[in-house]
């Protein structure tokens, strides 16, 4: 499938293709979860009686916002030095939630979340939405799980923080109005896109540091925009954030059921190869999700051109950055050759092709 991606990201079309990304990666969680009920059922059987329970009695659109939320997968496909009966205790309140949303009465005794961190279930049944935006995916701006993300980058937990609130909170919503609004009008291929890919988007106001977007292998489909309300940030920089990381969670699911890496060096954290697009220094695979994330970038761009959506000058710079890695040298040849032999044929011929039609544009 890697190797129809310098087609998909052109956002020309390929439905179909992003459709059996998903399904497959479904496929796999689905299996994930099995094992995990089939090992519950002999060691903890009324856990995963209540969890079968609530399986069965879901809605297929409350299965599908559960089984596949970040929080959800993160549990069940690696699992957390809790285990499995964490996981389950998580799913069954999860379910729960869901089925609150759904109009059945649901009395947790305790407040519990939706797995996407978009609403919840207070004690008494009574069920709290978060704020939302129609036709864009889930928004978590207040969930535990969305507070206490490390918006810097790592996987890692920390203590919770204030969600945004106020003004902030009101303004940062509007914005990202514009931003649903702006790319539906450059592409309703790139809007499916998003929605579809992007399970969950987190918003958090961080002290700490600026403003930056992020997206982690371990929890698929959650993209991180940290500090969105900051006074210089516009609808080009949130929109660009959006698609960027919605094209990671493609590849991210991708891969887990076609390896990138030949062998566990491609694993390493050092960082060996510095980013011709941005000159910061990226262990090997980031670098090589990066050209595929570039390249679905500047198309995108391209597109927002092409249909008068954004700021025309703003647009071009981002066209120009975005095409400068690929008119410089070879993208493989700033891989080391241990690290090249280490990578998938089928990534090294994608990335070769889309850095040609790139050039051969520029040059055409």
């Amino acid at each position: 499938m890697i190797s129809r991606m310098p087609q998909v990201l052109t956002w020309s079309g390929y439905r179909e293709e992003m459709a059996r990304v998903q399904e497959i990666y479904a496929d796999l969680v689905t299996q994930s979860l099995s094992r995990i009920i089939r090992n519950m059922e002999e060691t903890q059987p009324e856990s995963a009686r209540l969890l079968t329970t609530e399986l069965h009695s879901a809605s297929g659109s409350a299965l599908s916002r559960v089984l596949l939320a970040p929080e959800t997968t993160s549990r069940i496909r690696r699992f957390r030095p809790e285990g499995p009966p964490e996981a389950a205790s998580f799913l069954t309140e999860s379910l729960q939630a869901e089925a609150a949303l759904g109009g059945r009465t649901v009395k947790p005794g305790k407040e519990i979340w939706t797995a996407l961190g978009d609403a919840k279930v207070l004690p008494s049944g009574k069920v709290v939405r978060g704020p939302s935006i129609p036709g864009f995916m889930p928004l978590d701006l207040d969930s535990p799980y969305g507070m206490t993300i490390d918006v810097a980058g790592s996987s890692s937990r920390v203590p919770p923080r204030k969600p945004l609130a106020g003004t902030e909170r009101k303004m940062v919503l509007e914005r990202m109005n514009k931003v649903s609004r702006g790319i539906a009008a450059t592409s309703d291929v790139v809007k499916y896109f998003v929605v579809e890919f992007t399970k969950v988007l987190v918003l958090q106001k961080d002290e700490t540091q600026g403003f930056s977007s992020g997206s982690e292998g371990r929890y698929v489909g959650r993209s991180t925009i940290g500090n969105p309300q900051l006074p210089g940030v516009d609808e080009l920089e949130l929109a660009e954030a959006v698609v960027h990381e919605a094209i990671h969670s493609l590849l991210y699911m991708q891969e887990h059921y076609q390896p990138w890496a030949l062998s566990e060096s491609l694993y390493s954290l050092e960082q060996k190869v510095v980013s011709p697009w941005t000159g910061t220094a990226l262990p090997v695979r980031p670098f090589l999700q990066a050209c595929f994330v570039w390249y679905g970038v500047l198309n995108f761009w391209s597109r927002a051109a092409l249909a008068g959506t954004f700021s025309q000058r703003m647009v071009l710079a981002r066209i120009n950055k975005a095409a400068s890695g690929f008119l410089k040298g070879p993208l493989l040849s700033l891989l080391e050759k241990e690290d090249r032999d280490a990578t998938s044929q089928e990534v090294k011929d994608a990335i070769v092709a889309m850095q040609k039609i790139v050039r051969d544009s520029a040059t055409g």
